[in-house]
């Protein structure tokens, strides 16, 4: 009798969307949509130099070993347990960085839909982001099937559906006739390709870090029925979606959003709210003119 391995409880899906809550942020949309056409050309490249290079990469590694093990292990094979320590050392740290600027995202928005001045107090934005971390970090308790329905949830609620709301409301300001924030597209007269100089290259690694986080689904790659067909399949599937609602929600914003008045913090609840309005509107709903936090 063949004993069925319980521990294998992922999918395609929800391996996919590991990647895509990994990498996708609607958060950097209003930072991109300043540059207006020039940022298809930005993603573009950071797609094709980073984001399809460490999505064969990772699919490759994840499924090249039977032990797993991700970032730590994958390095520990090539250079050595220091060289794997230092490695997974780095990951860690950069969450540092990213956990705090995820959760104040998620605290400032959360303010700018109830009241803006909440945004304000540090005692919300404090008790906010404390219970998102410890509130996620405790799902994780209750073990693999229910993290992974959490994390699809989260993803999809979180990212998938505000990114696609985003858009939509884009198509309705568009087909209602108002006016587009952004020249009319035309190949002679807007750039799309951007400049490549060295005082761009600060905000070309800016792009590439966007893409950051395609690795991540490789730690959980042995926990599918088949890694070899699974896992690239979902590489796959997670990167083509994440370019394409990167792409489309920033022109979203960009389209509906003058620059001078974009906040660089709430901008997408911003482009949400204005293409929101009726036609006859004047401008700008006094609750975004409140200051960033």
């Amino acid at each position: 009798m063949v004993m069925q391995d319980t521990r294998k409880t992922l999918g395609v899906f929800s391996l996919a969307m590991i990647n895509v809550a990994a990498v996708l942020s609607i958060r950097n949309f209003p930072a991109m949509a300043i540059y207006g056409w020039t940022c298809i050309g930005w993603y573009i490249l950071g797609t094709i130099l980073f984001l399809i290079p460490m999505s064969m990469t990772s699919a490759e590694l994840a499924t090249g070993w039977p032990e797993g093990g991700g970032v730590y292990a994958w390095v520990k094979r090539a250079f050595g347990e220091k060289a794997g320590f230092i490695a997974i050392f780095c990951e860690w740290s950069g969450n540092l960085v990213w956990f705090p600027t995820a959760l104040s995202f998620i605290a400032s928005t959360l303010a700018f839909a109830l009241t803006p001045d909440l945004a304000a107090s540090k005692l919300y934005m404090f008790s906010v982001m404390m219970i998102a971390f410890w509130g996620t970090t405790l799902v994780a308790y209750f073990g693999e099937k229910a993290s992974t329905r959490f994390s699809n949830a989260g993803v999809i609620l979180g990212g998938i559906i505000p990114a696609v709301i985003l858009i939509f409301f884009a198509i309705i300001w568009i087909t209602s006739g108002r006016t587009i924030v952004l020249p009319s597209f035309s190949f002679s007269e807007v750039r799309i390709l951007p400049e490549i100089s060295l005082s761009t290259l600060p905000f070309f690694a800016t792009v590439v870090l966007m893409f950051e986080g395609m690795e991540m689904a490789g730690f959980h790659a042995l926990e599918t029925k088949n890694p070899q067909s699974d896992y690239p399949r979902a590489t796959l599937f997670s990167a083509i979606l994440i370019f394409l609602l990167t792409v489309i929600g920033t022109l979203a914003v960009a389209f509906v959003i003058p620059e001078q008045e974009l906040n660089l913090t709430s901008g997408v609840m911003q482009a949400i709210d204005y293409s929101s309005l009726p036609p006859t509107s004047p401008g700008f709903s006094n609750r975004w003119r409140c200051s960033s936090p």
